[in-house]
């Protein structure tokens, strides 16, 4: 049986680079990330394989409602960096850029719907986009 639950939406915009720190990325976008990483620290300590990163990572989560539909979440990113816009271009140099989404549907499917400007806009600041879609839960 499904157990209803809400909606579960979450967007986080990713930095990878191999020149520039989290801390460099940080002081140009004058913004601390909700996580990151550096180059040459090991991916999961906790693994019997140990990898290390190649790049240094910064990951900013959208701040928008988790039970809002996902393009306000991309939105709210896209303000954060249309907001940094001239910070944005130094960076580009130096970094990839992808986006990272998922959601949960509170039962049945998830499904969702970017708009064309949203789209077009997205274009602009990232190379890739990632989807997750969770399956609800389940007694």
């Amino acid at each position: 049986m499904l157990r209803p639950k809400s909606r579960n939406t979450v967007a986080s915009i990713r930095i990878l680079s191999e020149e520039l720190s989290p801390e460099a990325i940080s002081r140009i976008l004058n913004t601390e990330p909700t996580s990151s990483a550096a180059k040459g620290s090991i991916i999961s300590p906790t693994s019997k394989i140990q990898r290390v990163r190649t790049d240094s990572i910064w990951s900013l989560d959208s701040q928008a409602d988790p039970a809002t539909r996902l393009e306000e979440h991309v939105k709210w990113l896209l303000d954060f960096v249309d907001g940094r816009r001239e910070a944005w271009e130094r960076l580009r140099s130096h970094c990839r850029v992808d986006m990272i989404c998922s959601g949960a549907p509170g039962e049945g499917q998830y499904s969702f719907v970017l708009t064309a400007p949203t789209l077009r806009q997205l274009s602009s600041v990232v190379t890739e986009v990632w989807v997750t879609v969770y399956k609800p839960f389940e007694d």
